[in-house]
C-alpha cells in the first residue's frame, strides 16, 4: 500500500528532453528564491553582528560565522542536482 502512496522518483536518464528542461528551469527558479532570500537573511545577519559588536565581539561574531554555513548546506544540495541536470541535457544534445 506505501508504494501505491508514493510517488515514483525517475532517474535522469528515464526522463525525456523536454522533462530535463522543465525540471532544469524549475530547480533554476528555486535556487534563484533561496538565493534571494539568503541574501536578505545574511544582510539582516550582519546587521545584528554590527550591532551586538559593541556589547560583545564574541557574541557578534556567531551570526556572521553560522550564516554562510548554512547558507550553504541549503544551496549546495540544489546545485549538485542542477548541475548534474544540465550534465544529462547536454550528454542528450551530443547524441
Amino acid at each position: 500500500m506505501k508504494k501505491q502512496m508514493m510517488k515514483a522518483v525517475k532517474k535522469l536518464s528515464e526522463l525525456t528532453l523536454e522533462e530535463l528542461h522543465k525540471k532544469s528551469k524549475k530547480l533554476k527558479a528555486i535556487l534563484v528564491g533561496i538565493a534571494v532570500v539568503w541574501t536578505i537573511i545574511i544582510g539582516i545577519s550582519i546587521g545584528v553582528a554590527i550591532s551586538l559588536f559593541k556589547q560583545d565581539k564574541i557574541v557578534a561574531t556567531i551570526p556572521l560565522l553560522m550564516t554562510p554555513m548554512l547558507c550553504l548546506t541549503t544551496l549546495l544540495p540544489l546545485i549538485i542536482q542542477h548541475r548534474k541536470l544540465k550534465e544529462e541535457i547536454n550528454a542528450r544534445k551530443r547524441q
